[in-house]
């Protein structure tokens, strides 16, 4: 579980929730462990950690169902959805290569100033397919 799902059943902030895996409450810190930038709480510390605080009690938490997941089962079906397309050259207006580029005065596959020409291209095609919508209606109808 993250610091979002703790802090939505604590009904507390995120930032107190980070409080508690830092520093704990009354002593007692929340066991969490970090993957890249994020906190991650396994269910059974949260579980001891609550039991530590005196929020729940062995029994309970012993007769306690499973932690049911804080998601909806549209955000569940949303995450199974596979992600759009991932463009091969940066998106606009990121430069084409910020870090080993070159400076151009032009759009350049490898620049460090300028987008990736085939950005360019795909921002024009979208700005020149959304003024075309708006002057001329939706191109895709019939007529």
């Amino acid at each position: 579980m993250t610091i979002k799902d703790v802090a939505e059943r604590e009904q507390i902030s995120e930032r107190q929730a980070q409080r508690y895996c830092r520093e704990g409450f009354k002593g007692h810190v929340l066991p969490s462990v970090m993957v890249g930038k994020a906190r991650s709480i396994s269910d059974a510390d949260y579980r001891q950690w609550r039991i530590d605080c005196g929020w729940e009690t062995a029994q309970t938490a012993e007769v306690a169902t499973p932690l049911r997941p804080v998601r909806s089962q549209e955000s569940w079906e949303r995450l199974a959805e596979p992600a759009p397309p991932v463009a091969a050259y940066p998106p606009w207006p990121m430069p084409a290569d910020p870090v080993h580029g070159v400076l151009t005065n032009a759009p350049h596959p490898r620049s460090s100033n300028h987008p990736h020409p085939l950005a360019c291209q795909a921002y024009l095609q979208n700005e020149a397919r959304k003024l075309e919508q708006k002057y001329r209606g939706n191109p895709d109808a019939e007529n």
